[in-house]
């Protein structure tokens, strides 16, 4: 079996990273820095293990850098970037290594998710129900949110912006029977997230 041996290298159009030009005729872009990790050079011997070990290294950096712009990019949970990082063909080891550097460097909590979601939600004036039910579509655990909601919504933000979003509601419909429009803000105000103490003390305010 022939030797094959690093002819030369050259730049590549991608930053931080080069080409290698083998004997055999072959190409392979690697990152720079794993150049000099492996103590690779010109005439370097380069068998199937040192490419094995370039595109693994390759593998990591690209999903680091992925994660990064993902976590960085937009404030998502901690099941969202790993469910970004699924999409992409990555397997489970390295999207646990990579999720746990994440965690490290501060750009996943899931805490702070919530609180930036709940500050979200009760922009769009949603109600509890909702709110929680949306953090589970966003694979948040119960055991996580709860306790942050609690803290963080008061019944008075609550029947405030319940309050609110029923008058712009009651403008729509305000041609109704007063008891299509007792059922159609109940309907509304249900799919909001509101629950029926709430509801009820609003109705029986407005209508």
């Amino acid at each position: 079996m022939n030797q094959i041996f690093l002819e030369k290298i050259t730049k590549s159009k991608s930053p931080n990273k080069c080409c290698l030009h083998l004997s055999d005729g072959s190409k392979l872009t690697v990152f720079i820095d794993s150049l000099l990790k492996f103590g690779i050079n010109r005439g370097s011997q380069i068998d199937d293990e040192i490419i094995a070990k370039l595109e693994y290294e390759n593998k990591l950096k690209n999903i680091n850098a992925y994660s990064y712009r993902i976590a960085a990019g937009f404030v998502r949970s901690k099941s969202q970037v790993i469910d970004k990082l699924r999409q992409k063909g990555y397997e489970l080891p390295e999207i646990t290594a990579t999720v746990e550097k994440l965690e490290k460097l501060d750009l996943i909590d899931d805490h702070k998710f919530v609180l930036n979601f709940i500050t979200m939600s009760m922009r769009k004036k949603w109600g509890i129900a909702k709110i929680k039910n949306e953090l589970r579509k966003r694979g948040v655990k119960p055991e996580i949110f709860d306790e942050i909601i609690r803290k963080s919504v008061s019944e008075d933000n609550l029947i405030d912006n319940a309050r609110q979003t029923a008058l712009k509601k009651i403008r729509l419909i305000e041609s109704k029977p007063k008891e299509k429009q007792r059922e159609s803000l109940i309907r509304y105000l249900t799919n909001k997230g509101y629950d029926f103490d709430i509801i009820k003390k609003i109705i029986n305010e407005l209508l």
